[in-house]
């Protein structure tokens, strides 16, 4: 509804900025993609759908996958990590401030770099003997988001990666001994309710 009301008095002039979720640049076999489907109301699903309507609707687009958002400020040593293409980071902690988000957002309507463009964005990985001192600005690095690619197509999501696959069967093999560990106490307490009721109607 909100692209059709861009559409209609954007006259092309609008750019639709949407925050979207890291989880998207995960491989569709991800088995944590699933598990966020199931706990969190198929957000996956949807926030996949809503990207493909944006891209496809002629509109000028920013699709910015962030990371786990955090009010916490990010520290001097923690540097800030973006990809396009929909790629996931390197060397990112999967966490972002809801700060920085918000200065990517306006910082991407300044590049025509970022114009159609999907893009990644959370922290990278702070060292270990680094300062725990808010960093000074929330601004993004101008250069990088100047040398950003466009989306030459609609992200299309792979269906596995062989770490992901990995992931994937050690998911499975646990669910499968964990249903049947389930299964084995359910019998196990029902055989000991039957005994315990025959013992009763014996005495």
């Amino acid at each position: 509804m909100v692209v059709s009301c861009l559409q209609s008095t954007g006259n092309g002039k609008v750019q639709v900025v949407r925050i979207s979720g890291l989880s998207l640049s995960l491989p569709l076999l991800h088995p944590l993609a699933h598990i966020l489907n199931l706990v969190i109301s198929f957000s996956v699903k949807w926030n996949e759908a809503a990207e493909r309507y944006l891209a496809a609707s002629g509109m000028p687009y920013t699709i910015v996958r962030a990371g786990a958002l955090t009010p916490v400020p990010r520290t001097q040593d923690t540097p800030q990590v973006v990809a396009d293409q929909g790629r996931m980071p390197s060397k990112a902690s999967l966490r972002v401030g809801i700060a920085d988000i918000a200065a990517l957002c306006v910082q991407s309507l300044e590049h025509a770099a970022c114009k159609n463009t999907t893009l990644t964005a959370t922290w990278g990985k702070a060292p270990k003997d680094g300062t725990d001192q808010p960093a000074t600005s929330v601004q993004w690095d101008e250069a990088r988001l100047a040398a950003l690619k466009s989306d030459t197509q609609a992200m299309p999501r792979k269906p596995f990666t062989t770490l992901g696959l990995i992931y994937g069967i050690v998911g499975v093999v646990a669910a499968f001994l964990a249903l049947r560990a389930i299964i084995e106490l359910l019998l196990t307490g029902v055989l000991k309710t039957l005994l315990v009721t025959l013992d009763l109607f014996v005495m």
